[in-house]
């Protein structure tokens, strides 16, 4: 925006008191907009604010307002009119004066349902078309740090999404009179109220928005800040200094803010005031200057007001005129939705139409069924090549276009192949409906503004349902035909075999026959057995065009009158050329001999038109005696042409070169790209390029214009001297590709990107500052590479080697930069560990290095890929010291910081950021798809680059434990605890079938039957059912024959059969049509069957079980074939096979994934380890070169499945998961306890975090609680197995026997003051107090609580013992009477999680389940002031300080807490950086440490005096503390600055190890990363962070 008048105009409305006193700022700008109106001849109370202001800001019931002017589009006297309702009628109200919580919020529920019922809108905050208004709001857990709710989306920042309601209530929630929001942010749930107490004045908040909003926007012309008289800290001059940089119109109108009391006629003292304010000269004069530069703006006048101001002559002019402008714009909005970011220019780009008078018979048979609104709604034209099919496409879609019927036109051309897929064709189809069809385009439009898809990532079957499927469905009225062309489908995708691009668009087109008949497909094709095979609607009309012997006379007609068309029009440009030319009898002959055949006669006429004279001189005579006697024998047309053309033998290398090059390339070149690229003559080629006229379809990009040619010149018909080796050509290419990427104009930073905070996309033509055949090269090294190495020879291999080598050691970090620039990221990686795993044994010599590059791509690269110099700024970093990526790159590096801890070594089992995941399972388009059961959710994921693909979809499940998707993807089934199975759309989450009743307990698992038509179930009420898919009914009875819960199902690969795995320890195979039982059960297993599942072939079945084992049977007799499977630790929870079936891979509670070879019955490498929880499920990859698995500990992990190996180093022993920690009595260690199944007690040097000594081990099961004796010589500890341990520290052993006596759990215990005795707490309900020097139970236990004894402590002179239960309730024991000292405690509403004394003993603090945590007063047993409120997950423990002044504690939303025990508030922020629940937390005796035990497998050490110090931030981590630049860690993994810019990424692998502001040491597998950022370089100074 250059212009002043375009300049931007924001609006922010400060904070007030809730009442009266808030007119004064809507008065201010009720005063703006009407002499606003004034002076644009409009009426003040049609004026919509929203059409002159950009963007609105609030803060309080200034946020109220913003919802108003931009979510519900109100009018200024409507806002007035709901300010008045509000005050009335709540915040006069006497729910508000008493300061009721639940009467204020249905008070306010009221109004808004009263306000909302007259706006027909959907209750989501956020939608495409409002006007841009933000809300600041706080989270209490950061009271310095805004949040903003937005009615629009941002790339960047925080955006919670919520509804309509609960904006409200949050910029309302003041915490006295409405209590906090819960809002759904990052996959959790958090409190939210008014930021009205910290950020009374949102301008400042705004100006920072205006960058995000219109990053491209010069200046801004007006800012007016509207308040109510106070100016807290001069916020309003601030903010005047901050915008002198966006532009230099910054006014604040707020008058003196009267008392809020002022009585009952308030509103009239505060109009009264504004009036005298807003006359005053000076303020009078401000309003004038605001209401210039908002009104420099061009006029914007509403369709209604048009309307009227044209008056009834002119009225239907008017609406015309405006319903096509608002057309355009939507249209406008839509293409640049719609159409992909890859150029694609078979969009409309027709073949030559037929011929007047030429192939009436076959377009009017199609023009019957195409306009036959009750027939099939596909027809599929087949034929051979040459045959006329796109010619008769292009005269239908002319003649459909003239009638206003065609909907779009897609011309699949085969040198577009590198950007062929389903994705862009649909979304280009689309965009045609939209162009040719206004009503698709309003249709498209709402489903845009109700909720956008993600047109870019949708998956296929999804992007059909939102962009195609579901635009049409809303056409009820529309009865005519709309007809959409897909011509040459056999060319989609290229010449790649098995073609996926291909696949995936025949399978998407099937879904074109749930749509209405009278919308029409019309799809031609070659008669190509990859197509014919999928193609098999069930309904579509099929029309085959006949050659030969089966040719109509029809179409040698059409083919005469074509000759003649085109030899009369050649004829007129030569005097000298006989009447007629050529005579009938020669045009009879050429008739016959192209025998149908269209591009035969297309091809003579081509050859004919360079040079006439050739028709006599040579065609005619081969026609008649040589090689041209064969009708429609196209090889020898093309071999007559090229010997013709290419007489003189020198031509021939370069033609086969070009020929070659345009065949075999990813996507087309221009004539001066090939030359470049294969460093050839520019005049040689454009000689050969020149007498290829007539077969090819461009002179600019270079490709063939039929598919015939390319298969003549790659067939042995072909002769010597033109034939092309396509294994050759791809090697030809491969060596150009290597040659021009090891030349030296490949470098480092290439396309001159000015700065790493921006991403690709924020540089226009960014791409194209790289030449044409570079970019080429970077795609087509794993490109040609694949096809082309399967036929060289040993020394041709090596000497490929050798470069590939030299590549990889000298320009991989240059080439990588080009492969993210061009968006290539994930198929390069795909297609390069393709390579690996295929050549794995010839590639001996750069193994090491190729499998290190591509651990370096998808760990460290993938995340990163939009930004290439964040592969310099974020991923060397945290590449391993010993990675061959970073050594060969290392004396190059200048300006990268160091992360100082990253490990030397590759963490075997790349961690995916996907949240919770409870099942996972492939896409048929090659998505990982990851659903989490607990929020009824499912997402897809690439797993090369780690991202997420398209939107998340939720469905409605209730308590849902199992589910499946069909084989095509557009299905989900389900099973819950409710005994119902459920079908479900997976692409709109809607229920689409069911719910199929029968089950009489939970339904565990559930499968579909390969064609998809049929789902099977197994349940807890030990039956198996199988269910039709369309009617929901069952297929036969239920299978009866388990004696237990039914866990796992899985159809034949025939779908004939079914196995199922049961509690009853057997394996069963069930014929699926009837239900019989098929043989015996299969016997073997001595526990509970977890998983089964089908070989490829049908003949095997592998079964993974609670005896630890894994099983594999012959699927007919029911024996075992060989011995089972040993090597896991714990029950074996998912058991899959390869694609070849030569593999196993299965899962366990053990937390490994194993690689097993079927034949030899053994397994593939260690272990694989890095799961931190039980393994729920695992799969292999679709290409069988990765294992995907999924676990309790909320990961994802990929492993490379070539091996069984992978490519870095194995996690150490010391990962477990923290539940329990403790300092020793000088502070100088930590001891922890594992809960992990080693159940092992750890120590560690508390200054460094480095393990101490060996483990101590002896539990069988995890240990849950650990303390030190008070002389630091023994540590107890306490265990799931029921046992208390005494263990020596010196010898490291235990001192005696495990203490038995409890019946459950022991979950918590405490050395006595003297250290004499023990106590514990168990899940038995009881408390039991040992003698710790006899080791033997001093006295019976402790009676009394109802439920679990979850911790237990002594009071400082041990005569008494506090516990806490999960009967909510904490318990104060006398130790000698072993009586209960008083009533219990009551007042929490959860579980008591933890319990801890007051060093001087009078008080007791308590953390609960509630999320809170209370003081007790010890003697009396009262509450000691309000509970202390702030975590926003389970408290888990809680510690006195030393100096009993603070209390810490740890909770399930990983945070560590202060707090001032005099006051009851926090201190300081909360300590951040676990990514789990935090179990356990202590004090050091010092009180200057405190340790946290985590979820996350770390212990972390802080620095209790840093807590008061820690700065807020507005993201989840502070990263370091001030006055560090670089503050902010975000949810994401970037690391912001303090202007918001992303500075740089940190590995989600890496972040739990990262230091945190207050943390000083991380005791864990790892150590500690911190940074050295001394001359780090970033943002404009990037580029120097490399040398050349």
């Amino acid at each position: 925006m250059g212009s002043k008048g375009a300049g931007i105009r924001a609006v922010s409305f400060d904070d007030g008191p809730l009442g009266p006193v808030g007119l004064s700022q809507i008065y201010s700008f009720k005063e703006v907009l009407g002499r606003l109106a004034y002076d644009l001849e409009l009426d003040e109370d049609t004026l919509q604010p929203s059409d002159h202001f950009d963007l609105f800001a609030g803060t309080g019931l200034g946020g109220v307002y913003v919802i108003l002017f931009t979510r519900l589009r109100m009018k200024i006297t409507e806002v007035i009119d709901f300010h008045y309702v509000l005050q009335e009628n709540l915040f006069s109200s006497e729910a508000w004066l008493n300061t009721d919580f639940d009467a204020c919020t249905l008070q306010l529920n009221t109004i808004l349902n009263q306000a909302l019922s007259t706006f027909p809108l959907e209750d989501n905050l956020d939608t495409p078309d409002s006007p841009k208004g933000m809300i600041c709001i706080l989270n209490p857990v950061y009271p310095k740090t805004p949040r903003f709710l937005r009615t629009y989306r941002v790339r960047q920042g925080f955006g919670p999404r919520c509804t309509i309601r609960q904006a409200f209530h949050a910029a309302l929630a003041d915490g006295v009179h409405l209590p906090p929001v819960l809002i759904q942010h990052d996959r959790i749930s958090t409190k939210f109220v008014a930021a009205g107490s910290e950020f009374p004045n949102p301008t400042a908040l705004l100006t920072k928005e205006l960058r995000l909003c219109f990053p491209k926007a010069e200046h801004v012309s007006c800012i007016l800040n509207l308040g109510t008289g106070t100016d807290r800290d001069n916020t309003a001059q601030t903010v005047a200094t901050q915008c002198r940089d966006l532009g230099p119109f910054f006014t604040r109108l707020s008058v003196e803010q009267l008392s809020p009391d002022v009585g009952d006629d308030a509103s009239q003292a505060i109009l009264a005031a504004m009036e005298n304010y807003l006359l005053a000269d000076d303020i009078s004069d401000m309003v004038d200057g605001v209401v210039l530069a908002v009104k420099e703006r061009p006029h914007i006048i509403s369709p209604a007001r048009l309307t009227s101001l044209a008056g009834e002559d002119g009225k239907s002019q008017v609406q015309a005129k405006i319903e096509h402008l608002t057309a355009t714009v939507s249209l406008s909005r839509l293409t640049e939705i719609l159409r992909p970011s890859t150029s694609i220019s078979s969009f409309g780009q027709q073949h030559a139409p037929c011929l007047p008078n030429t192939r009436r018979d076959v377009i009017a048979r199609l023009r019957n069924l195409l306009t036959n609104t009750a027939g099939s709604n596909v027809c599929v034209v087949r034929g051979h090549p040459g045959t006329g099919k796109s010619s008769v496409a292009t005269s239908l879609a002319q003649e459909f276009a003239s009638a206003g019927i065609l909907g779009a036109q897609f011309f699949c051309r085969r040198d577009q192949s590198a950007v062929h897929s389903a994705r862009n064709l649909w979304r280009l189809v689309a965009l045609g409906l939209a162009q040719t069809q206004a009503v698709f385009a309003r249709a498209l439009s709402s489903i845009f503004t109700e909720a956008a898809p993600d047109v870019a990532a949708l998956p296929v079957s999804d992007l059909f349902d939102s962009i195609i499927a579901k635009p049409f469905a809303s056409l009820i009225s529309v009865t005519g035909p709309i007809v959409v062309i897909i011509d040459a489908l056999d060319e989609f995708g290229g010449l790649a075999s098995p073609n996926p691009a291909r696949e995936e668009l025949v399978t998407s087109l099937k879904l074109w026959e749930s749509l209405p008949s009278q919308f029409k497909l019309f799809v031609t094709t070659r008669e190509q057995l990859d197509v014919t095979s999928l193609l098999c609607f069930e309904s579509a009309t099929t029309l085959t065009l006949e050659v030969n012997r089966d040719l109509v006379s029809q179409t040698s007609l059409d083919i005469r009158h074509y000759f003649e068309h085109h030899f009369l029009r050649i004829a007129s440009r030569y005097q000298s050329l006989p009447t007629p030319w050529p005579p009938a009898a020669d045009l009879d002959l050429l008739t016959a001999r192209a025998a149908g055949l269209f591009i035969w006669a297309s091809t003579i006429i081509k050859v004919v038109e360079l040079c006439p004279s050739t028709l006599c001189d040579d065609l005619l005579p081969r026609i008649r005696t040589g090689t041209l006697t064969n009708s429609g024998d196209l090889a020898a047309l093309y071999c007559t042409f090229l010997t013709a053309t290419f007489p003189q033998r020198q031509h021939h290398p370069i033609f086969t070169s070009v020929v070659g090059a345009i065949i075999t390339a990813h996507t087309p070149l221009t004539r001066l790209a090939l030359c470049r690229l294969l460093s050839l003559n520019d005049l040689a080629v454009e000689e050969v390029c020149q007498a290829l006229q007539p077969v090819l379809s461009s002179k600019d990009v270079l490709a063939f214009h039929h598919q015939s040619f390319v298969d003549f010149v790659l067939s042995k018909d072909c002769p010597d001297p033109f034939y092309c080796a396509v294994e050759q050509q791809h090697t030809a290419m491969l060596s150009a590709c290597l040659q021009v990427i090891n030349g030296p104009q490949v470098h480092f930073n290439m396309a001159k990107m000015e700065s790493s905070y921006l991403t690709h996309d924020d540089i226009p033509g960014l791409r194209e500052r790289v030449s044409e055949h570079i970019r080429y090269a970077s795609r087509g090294i794993t490109w040609h590479a694949n096809p082309s190495l399967s036929h060289l020879e040993d020394a041709e291999f090596e000497a490929f080697v050798g470069r590939l080598n030299q590549f990889l050691k000298c320009k991989l970090l240059f080439w990588l930069e080009l492969v993210c620039l061009e968006d290539v990221f994930s198929v390069v990686s795909r297609e390069l560990r393709q390579l690996v795993g295929k050549y794995k044994n010839k590639l001996k010599v750069t193994l090491p290095l190729l499998q290190d590059t591509l651990s370096f791509m998808t760990t460290l690269v993938g995340p990163i890929q939009r930004s290439y110099p964040h592969i310099y700024v974020s991923s060397l970093p945290f590449a391993p010291l010993k990675s061959l990526v970073v050594q060969n790159f290392r004396n190059n590096l200048r300006g990268c910081f160091t992360a100082i801890g990253v490990p030397d070594t590759w963490v075997h089992g790349r961690v995916m950021n996907t949240g919770r995941a409870d099942a996972i399972t492939f896409s048929p388009d090659g998505y990982l798809i990851v659903a989490d059961y607990t929020i009824c959710k499912k997402q897809a994921w690439d797993i090369e680059s780690s991202a997420a693909v398209g939107p998340q979809l939720h469905w409605h499940g209730n308590s849902d434990i199992a589910i499946a998707f069909s084989p095509d993807g557009l299905w989900m089934a389900s099973g819950s605890d409710d005994h119902i199975v459920r079908l479900w759309d997976a692409r709109s989450g809607a229920a689409a079938g069911g719910p199929f009743l029968g089950h009489t307990d939970r339904v565990s698992c559930i499968a579909f039957s390969p064609d998809g038509r049929q789902i099977v179930s197994g349940s807890w009420d030990n039956s198996v059912r199988v269910w039709n898919v369309v009617s929901g009914k069952p297929v036969g009875g239920p299978f009866l024959g388990h004696k237990g819960h039914v866990n796992c199902v899985a159809f034949s690969p025939d779908g004939c059969h079914i196995v199922s795995g049961s509690s009853d320890s057997t394996v069963k195979v069930w014929d699926a049509s009837c239900g019989k039982s098929i043989g015996e059960p299969f016997l073997g297993h001595t526990g509970r069957v977890n998983s089964a599942a089908f070989s490829p072939d049908g003949r095997q079945i592998v079964s993974g079980s609670m005896d630890t084992t894994v099983r594999v049977w012959d699927a007919v007799s029911g024996k075992l074939l060989g011995k089972p499977l040993l090597g896991h630790e714990s029950v074996v929870q998912s058991v899959a096979f390869s694609s070849d079936g030569l593999r196993i891979v299965s899962g366990s509670w053990d937390q490994t994934v194993r690689l097993w070879d079927v034949l030899a019955g053994k397994p593939v490498g260690e272990p694989l380890l890095g799961h931190k929880n039980t393994v729920r499920s695992v799969a292999f990859s679709p290409d069988d070169l990765q294992i995907v698995s999924c676990s309790l500990d909320s990961t994802v992990r990929v492993w490379e499945a070539v091996s069984g190996k992978g490519t870095g180093e194995q996690s150490t022993e010391y990962d477990h998961r923290v539940t329990s920690v403790a300092f020793s009595p000088d502070g100088r260690h930590i001891v922890t306890g594992s809960g992990s199944v080693d159940s092992a007690v750890r120590l560690w040097d508390a200054k460094s975090g480095a393990a101490f000594g060996d483990p101590l081990l002896g539990h069988s099961e995890p240990i849950t609680s650990i303390t030190f004796s008070p002389d630091g010589s023994h540590i107890a500890s306490g265990s799931t197995d029921h046992t208390v341990i005494i263990w020596d520290i010196e010898s490291r052993k235990p001192v005696r026997k495990p203490l038995y006596g409890h019946d459950g759990w022991v979950t918590s215990v405490a050395f006595s003051p003297d250290g004499r005795q023990i106590v514990s707490g168990s899940r038995d309900k009881t408390v039991r107090v040992w003698d710790a020097e006899l080791g033997i139970a001093n006295g019976k236990p402790f009676l009394g609580h109802e439920r679990d004894v979850q911790s237990v402590a002594f009071s400082p002179d041990g005569c008494h013992i506090a516990s806490g239960s999960r009967d909510c309730t904490v318990r104060i024991w006398d130790i000698e009477s072993r009586k209960p000292v008083r009533e219990p405690l009551l007042g929490h509403k959860g579980s008591i999680t933890s319990v801890a004394f007051s060093p001087n003993g009078l008080q007791i603090v308590s953390g609960s389940d509630d999320k809170t945590m209370r003081v007790w007063d010890a003697e009396s047993g009262a509450t000691v002031g309000e509970p202390l409120i702030g975590h926003t997950g389970p408290v888990t423990s809680v510690a006195f300080s030393p100096n009993g002044l603070h209390i810490i504690s740890g909770s399930g939303d990983a945070t560590v807490r202060v707090w001032d025990v005099a006051s009851g508030k926090p201190v300081g922020e909360p300590l951040l950086g676990h990514k789990y629940w935090i179990y356990s937390i202590a004090v050091s005796p010092d009180g200057l440490q405190i340790v946290s035990g985590s979820g996350d497998h770390t212990a972390r050490v802080w620095n209790l005096c840093s807590s008061t110090q820690i700065a807020a931030s507005t993201s989840p981590t502070v990263l370091f503390s001030s006055p560090s630049s670089y503050t902010l860690l975000r949810y994401d993994g970037w690391v912001m600055d303090q202007n918001y810019k992303r500075t740089w990424f940190i590995p989600i692998q890496d972040r739990v190890w990262v230091q945190t502001a207050g943390c000083t040491a991380i005791c864990g597998s790892r150590p500690m990363i911190s940074f050295d950022l001394t001359n780090f370089k970033h943002g404009e100074q990037w580029a120097e962070c490399y040398e050349m």
